[in-house]
């Protein structure tokens, strides 16, 4: 399956689209919202909410970076894109945005995109990995796999722009797991699946 979110992100759950879609047509769920309390790169959610079999969808991250990342994604889409059409696929400009990634304390949009900048550019989308093709030029001339091979813009700003069009059913946040929790405990029907909620 295709995954529809530009996070590379170890440990995704794009693979279980599939296995929800089926249990909402069994069961004859509908208007469901769809939360990850651990979104990261939220693959399975983005697949549900523009594959439409969703109404809505709250993503959760208690780390600042993925919580920037969906926040400016969402609230400053333009710059966002702008960022990507204008951002060096470089060592340097790597460098950089590590640099900005190590040093966050608290969220931003610079944090938002260092963090997607990584995960694209990053050996298996690890946040603090070293790149991919290495960490020197010379490794990097002779890579099969270079930085930049992750880092289509023209799909990674697709991509975007098919999530922001939604934003309307799309919210995030930056909390604990009982925080988020708390946010279903009025709700007729929960039911918990490993990191995700239904509603």
């Amino acid at each position: 399956m295709l995954t529809k979110t530009p996070l590379r992100y170890p440990g995704g759950k794009s693979l279980m689209t599939p296995l929800f879609v089926d249990m909402f047509e069994i069961n004859h769920l509908e208007h469901v919202t769809y939360a990850e309390p651990y979104a990261g790169g939220a693959g399975t959610a983005i697949n549900l909410l523009v594959g439409e079999k969703v109404d809505r969808i709250l993503i959760n991250d208690a780390n600042i970076g993925v919580f920037s990342f969906w926040n400016s994604i969402l609230h400053h889409t333009d710059a966002f894109i702008d960022r990507i059409q204008s951002v060096s696929l470089t060592l340097e400009e790597w460098r950089t945005q590590h640099e900005l990634l190590c040093s966050a304390t608290q969220p931003s949009f610079d944090l938002g995109f260092a963090t997607f900048y990584l995960s694209r550019t990053n050996r298996s989308g690890i946040l603090k990995a070293g790149p991919i093709g290495g960490s020197s030029e010379e490794m990097q001339s002779k890579a099969k796999y270079k930085l930049d091979c992750r880092f289509n813009k023209t799909d990674l700003i697709q991509k975007i722009v098919n999530i922001a069009n939604r934003k309307k059913t799309n919210s995030c946040y930056t909390q604990g797991r009982y925080k988020v929790l708390k946010r279903f405990e009025r709700k007729k029907y929960v039911c918990l699946f490993g990191s995700s909620i239904l509603c």
